[in-house]
């Protein structure tokens, strides 16, 4: 009965075309049996095709348990060769870069010892593959050429193709795009020859990603449209999901909208229905650049840091970069900074922990690969007490020299990481900086000055001397100090109380008070001013212009004021509120209440009433019921711009008062107009 069935398992455990369940089924009734004997070429046949099912079902320990009693068969030449690569892979697919690297060598010392092209371009192949994962592009672009060229001298045009692409895929991981085309393109020609539609679309998929990265974003679309119209033709679901997203990440690149945005709805309809991938990261991804182009911030940023949960959670390197690349583009867009602050702050922690863990992998490999030359050493040389001595001794100095060369590289990326993170730094503060300075420039700007005041009341021939809010001299006209018999420099230190004496309780009243003054008149005897005594009569106006202005008239001759024009309701109401919500950003800040707010910005008047610091014109803005008809707009602005530019406010409020502001900045240049 054995006779009968031993076959029939061959010829199961060997046909590519069953389930690869029947096949382990089949291949493990042939071995089941004690290895630590010698077995027929048939078994030790089927042990390395077991070897190569477990291997691809990542069921590695098994694997690695069944190449140990394999070990210890007496294999042919083919077999040994065979032998080596299937350990090889199963350590390069356990991420052991270093240990498959050493296998894959000794499966091409065995092709080399059997002389054959076709073993020698399979190890080539491998080797090259190793080399690229472990970003050595230089030595795997070598290997793979050697592998193609012996491939090229045999018949097997499918096996060129695996290697044209391979190396396409590797000229485009070092971003030499030109290079990378010829090669997708054969590995396409011949592929569509041999009628493998399958690798046709895989490899397009590439091509396009070339394009793409090139900037070729309409060659790359229309490459990507083929693929997905071959998908949809083969009816693979997630084919097509990949081809959808790869159109909309075109689309995208071309700020092609409408179309991106209808790739993106297919995906996301069949990403449901296929569950959960690799993918779902992808379509969270570009869906959130979408929304970001389409000026959509809030659901653009909420959509990014779903995605970024969702790629810490598949521990997804490339992918956790993007999404923190992608927030902070989506907040500097819209002038987001303190976002962009702490999403840089993130990718830099990211940045540096992913850079302490792939240096500790590789000081990891490079262990790993010091333990096998060593153990290997060892094992040839046990007997010889003198070549061991001496093998320990090249052990330490090659390990302190990989110490050192760790370390060297280590200082160089840190100091570089350093460099880096303080030019961001100084970039983020010179950005808050100039903020600060344009809130500045605009309370500046808001109020009144000499240029503004000379353009209004220049030309007037009576003589006028202009006081400000804190009673210093803002100008004087040349009729003032003709009249006075002084230069206009002269006149620049006096101030309103020298002219107009403490006994005038009246007018001092209506200035304490911040109550409307019109039309004062007060007569000066014996004045004194600079050694000379004056007989002056003084008519006294309160200008409501960029702030209030006390102009004082010599002898006067009613002059055409300007005055401001009465606002509406509704801009009235943005003054109120403007200012409300100035005075609430800045208590919240500072901790401190409006009167050290009047003191500090110099904008609003502070006075003593009943021994109470009083802030009456500020109080009077904000409520709809105590504005002044003729409300001085101007210092409202300039106390918003004087908040955002001192106060260490948080992002909600900063936001609420930016928008006010410039809502009521945009209104009132309307109606300038």
């Amino acid at each position: 009965m054995l006779l009968l069935t031993t076959p029939l398992h061959a010829q199961s455990c060997f046909e590519e075309k069953l389930p690869i369940s029947e096949q382990r089924s089949s291949c493990e009734a042939l071995v089941a049996i004690d290895l630590s004997q010698p077995a027929t070429e048939t078994q030790v046949k089927a042990t390395l095709k077991l070897l190569e099912i477990l291997t691809q079902q990542a069921n590695f320990d098994q694997a690695l348990s069944l190449a140990k009693q394999l070990q210890n068969q007496n294999l042919t030449g083919e077999q040994q060769f065979q032998f080596y690569r299937r350990l090889g892979i199963v350590h390069y697919r356990l991420g052991n870069r270093l240990l498959a690297l050493q296998w894959f060598q000794q499966a091409q010392k065995q092709a080399d010892v059997l002389a054959s092209d076709q073993f020698r371009a399979i190890s080539l192949a491998d080797l090259g593959t190793t080399h690229s994962a472990m970003m050595q592009y230089p030595e795997a672009l070598r290997y793979f050429r050697q592998s193609l060229s012996l491939k090229q001298q045999g018949s097997n045009e499918l096996s060129q193709a695996v290697t044209l692409n391979n190396i396409g895929s590797l000229y485009r991981k070092m971003a030499d795009f030109s290079a990378a085309i010829p090669y997708f393109e054969q590995a396409i020609a011949i592929y569509r020859q041999k009628n493998k539609p399958e690798r046709v679309s895989h490899t397009q998929e590439e091509l396009g990603l070339v394009y793409l990265e090139q900037g070729n974003g309409k060659q790359a679309l229309a490459i990507f449209q083929q693929v997905l119209q071959d998908y949809q033709s083969h009816l693979d679901a997630a084919g097509q999901l990949r081809a959808e997203l790869l159109c909309a990440r075109a689309a995208l690149a071309l700020n092609e909208l409408v179309s991106a945005e209808r790739h993106l709805s297919i995906a996301s309809a069949l990403d449901l229905q296929l569950g959960s991938s690799a993918q779902t990261v992808l379509l969270k991804l570009y869906s959130g650049n979408l929304l970001s182009q389409q000026d959509r911030y809030q659901q653009a940023d909420a959509m990014l840091l779903t995605g970024l949960q969702l790629a810490n959670q598949q521990a997804d390197p490339e992918h956790q970069q993007a999404f923190l690349h992608a927030l902070i583009d989506n907040s500097r867009k819209f002038l987001q900074w303190q976002a962009v602050a702490d999403y840089q702050r993130q990718l830099n922690d990211f940045q540096q922990k992913r850079f302490k863990t792939e240096l500790a992998q590789h000081l990891a490999e490079q262990r790993s690969l010091l333990d096998f030359e060593q153990q290997q050493k060892q094992l040839l040389d046990l007997s010889k007490d003198n070549q061991i001595k001496k093998l320990q001794i090249d052990v330490q100095r090659h390990q302190l020299g990989l110490v050192l060369l760790a370390s060297a590289v280590f200082l160089l990326f840190a100091g570089a990481f350093s460099w880096r993170q303080r030019q961001q730094r100084l970039m983020a503060r010179q950005q808050l900086q100039d903020e600060i300075a344009f809130h500045r420039q605009q309370v500046q700007q808001l109020g009144a000055d000499h240029d503004s005041l000379k353009a209004a009341f220049g030309q007037l021939d009576m003589p006028l001397l202009i006081f400000g809010n804190h009673q210093q001299l803002m100008f004087s006209n040349d009729a003032c100090a003709k009249l006075l018999g002084t230069e206009q420099s002269v006149l620049a230190n006096l101030r309103l109380d020298q002219l107009v004496a403490p006994e005038h309780a009246e007018f001092w009243q209506a200035w304490q008070q911040e109550m409307p003054i019109e039309h004062c008149q007060i007569e000066l005897a014996d004045w004194q001013f600079l050694g000379n005594n004056y007989q002056l009569s003084l008519e006294i106006n309160a200008l409501q212009r960029e702030e209030q202005l006390i102009v004082v008239v010599f002898n006067p001759q009613k002059p055409q004021l300007p005055a401001l024009a009465t606002d509406n309701q509704s801009f009235a109401q943005q003054l109120v509120d403007l200012m409300l919500s100035s005075l609430a950003g800045w208590e919240e800040s500072t901790q401190s209440t409006r009167i050290e707010l009047a003191e500090q910005s110099g904008i609003w008047r502070v006075s003593v009433d009943d021994g109470r610091i009083r802030t009456r014109s500020l109080d009077r803005y904000l409520s709809m019921k105590t504005l002044p008809k003729n409300p001085r707009w101007r210092e409202v602005l300039r106390t918003a711009h004087f908040v955002l530019a001192s106060c260490p406010l948080s992002t909600g409020r900063k936001e609420e008062i930016s928008e006010k502001l410039a809502r009521l900045t945009q209104e009132i240049r309307a109606n300038s107009l």
